[in-house]
């Protein structure tokens, strides 16, 4: 006999434990039965409409911060302001910006920076108990309310040619700057002369705060860049593709105070990230060729900042 066909001997006292082990888990016949019964009644049981509730959407609830309020009064939630510029964001400067070109009634809310809006961004505002937000949607809300369209006597090639020149400044060189603020914080929070203890509202001490603040928010830049794709790229080519925007832009612009001549239109005022170079008070190379290439925008610039301060 080959040892493949070699019977193994069969152990007894396993098969004893086996047969053991099969009638421990044995039920009795009512037992099998009233399980069988309980089984049957689950589905019915969640078939059952008192049993099942419908998903509730989640809601998201605008809360009002500024109350009582004033009817038709605007008020501005954004981030507080630096020795240099009205605020380092220039979300935030074109929001404000657009309010004082425009005449519109509003408020500065000193909210020490505690408050965001629904989406946890800045800026947004607060108008007859009613919270809106993201600059785009806050100046169009806005305008349809007040009667401000600034954009009525543009014709169809302007309207695109300012959309353009707008998705540029917007999801482009905004993110070119963003990237370099992610890389150097320091400088970032230097060049604005911004306060890193009074912005986030502790009450722990400077250095550490600063220390803190260079670290947190230079990752978290960085990531936004990156996120978006710009932050991928070697710093070089960063700042090449930067510089190409503000040679585009110069040759939009050109010597004219606004983009369309001497009166603005909603594009004028996304050049609020270009002011976010001017006002910068340390050397950088986009400050650099803005002064050189835009001297009667910088002019203006000059003079709307300098009164708002």
């Amino acid at each position: 006999m080959s040892t493949q066909d070699k019977v193994e001997p069969i152990n007894i006292d396993e098969s004893k434990d086996e047969k053991l082990e099969l009638i421990k888990n044995e039920e009795p016949v009512g037992n099998q039965e009233e399980k069988m019964e309980k089984e049957t009644e689950k589905p019915e049981e969640a078939k059952s409409p008192t049993k099942t509730k419908p998903a509730k959407p989640v809601l998201l609830k605008s809360a009002v911060f500024k109350e009582p309020y004033e009817t038709d009064v605007v008020y501005l939630y954004q981030f507080s302001r630096t020795p240099v510029i009205p605020s380092p964001s220039a979300y935030c400067l074109k929001v404000e910006t657009w309010l004082r070109i425009c005449g519109i009634k509003y408020e500065n809310v000193d909210h020490k920076m505690r408050y965001r809006s629904i989406y946890g961004q800045l800026p947004f505002i607060e108008l007859n108990g009613e919270q809106i937000a993201d600059s785009a949607v806050i100046i169009n809300k806005l305008g349809e309310k007040f009667g401000k369209n600034l954009d009525e006597e543009l014709t169809s090639e302007q309207k695109a040619l300012a959309h353009s020149a707008a998705s540029m400044l917007e999801n482009h060189l905004h993110w070119v700057d963003t990237w370099w603020r992610g890389r150097y914080p320091d400088q970032m929070l230097a060049g604005y002369k911004i306060d890193p203890k009074h912005f986030s509202g502790t009450k722990l001490p400077a250095p550490l705060v600063n220390f803190v603040a260079k670290f947190t928010l230079g990752r978290k830049l960085s990531k936004k860049a990156r996120a978006i794709g710009i932050g991928v790229q070697k710093p070089e080519e960063i700042i090449e593709s930067g510089k190409t925007d503000l040679d585009q832009l110069h040759f939009l612009l050109g010597e004219k105070c606004f983009f369309f001549g001497s009166q603005p239109t909603l594009v004028s005022f996304d050049s609020s990230f270009l002011e976010e170079f001017i006002f910068f008070s340390l050397d950088r190379t986009a400050k650099r060729v803005i002064l050189r290439s835009f001297a009667v925008y910088k002019l203006r610039c000059r003079l709307t900042i300098d009164n708002s301060l």
